[in-house]
């Protein structure tokens, strides 16, 4: 499955909530002014078979904590 929100609000993990987190294997966050301030470490913590996290033209400083060990790309400039 995938999931892709582009230029939103940073509520949008809270939608990720009405998907099956088991299944996901590409998530698009792209422009969604996210941070190290509004990200809990453990949002992505469900997501258990995410390969491809793009999460460019964020305000992140870090690489976010707490992400999968099945992700093999992370876009994140």
């Amino acid at each position: 499955q995938k999931f892709a929100w582009f230029f939103n609000y940073p509520n949008i993990l809270i939608l990720l909530f009405f998907i099956d987190l088991n299944q996901l294997v590409t998530l698009e966050l792209e422009g969604n002014n996210l941070s190290e301030a509004n990200v809990n470490p453990l949002a992505f913590k469900p997501l258990k078979s995410l390969a491809y996290l793009r999460l460019g033209k964020n305000k992140f400083r870090i690489i976010p904590q707490g992400l999968p060990a099945s992700i093999e790309v992370l876009i994140s400039f």
